[in-house]
């Protein structure tokens, strides 16, 4: 099971102390695949990059039992393959996918995936992939997110993917004018906001989808969240926390 089915079913439920043991436990690669990873980053993508009070008040970390990991996270479509061609260019060398934390209320869930990849340097391949990603990011989440539910054999609803902009994102992302250049970790994140209809007329659930950009390393944190709720600074505060660790990668 993906992290994209915990998402939509509101998440694994477990005891306090299976939780905890979960959450905390440690792995070197992907259980029963020839290793691929490169030693160094692996240990890198498994750090503990968001704690709860980078979320706020209210947040646990949660286990992700059965998690499946998609060494391609993108779906099979055409804006997709664009997007997933930039990707490979890169070379991956490691990845954690699927750390999780829950809010108390609201039947919140966010899900973490950590990547490195193999640049020689910063600011050379994450320039085309974020250029693929930047051109094709609705489609692709769109098509994406019509595949996963597909794939569990359901129908899918309304489903629309479309950006935040800068100007419209809380601080410490807020940009006040984007014929600027952003300062900060504002310039490092993308931010794009999911809703789906797919299920009963009266469910609609939006998904924050955020993507840190930061060297060789990247970051894509999704919060779900009834669309009645605004998650906006607890996504704003979390992805410049996440920003700040994943710099430390070739510091």
């Amino acid at each position: 099971m993906t992290w994209f089915e915990r998402l939509g079913r509101g998440g694994a439920r477990a005891s306090g102390r299976q939780a905890k043991a979960l959450v905390t436990a440690r792995r070197s690669g992907p259980r029963g695949e020839t290793p691929w990873w490169h030693d160094r980053d692996q240990a890198f993508a498994e750090r503990d990059h968001l704690e709860p009070r980078d979320f706020g008040r209210g947040w646990l970390p949660t286990p992700m039992l059965n998690n499946g990991e998609l060494l391609e996270p993108l779906g099979g479509d055409a804006a997709s393959a664009e997007v997933s061609e930039a990707r490979r260019a890169r070379g991956l060398t490691a990845l954690n996918d699927g750390v999780a934390w829950r809010r108390r209320e609201g039947n919140v869930l966010a899900v973490l995936r950590v990547e490195v990849y193999a640049d020689e340097g910063p600011g050379r391949g994450d320039l085309a992939h974020r250029a693929a990603w930047a051109a094709r990011a609705e489609a692709s989440l769109d098509a994406t997110w019509r595949e996963r539910w597909t794939d569990r054999g359901a129908t899918p609803g309304w489903i629309e993917a479309r950006w935040v902009a800068p100007a419209d994102r809380p601080e410490p992302i807020h940009v006040f004018d984007s014929s600027m250049a952003a300062p900060g970790p504002a310039a490092d994140i993308d931010w794009l906001r999911v809703e789906d209809h797919t299920g009963d007329r009266t469910s609609v659930a939006v998904y924050e989808y955020l993507t840190v950009w930061a060297g060789r390393s990247q970051g894509t944190l999704t919060i779900r969240h009834e669309h009645t709720l605004n998650l906006d600074a607890e996504a704003a505060r979390a992805s410049t926390g996440l920003h700040a660790s994943l710099l430390g990668l070739d510091a």
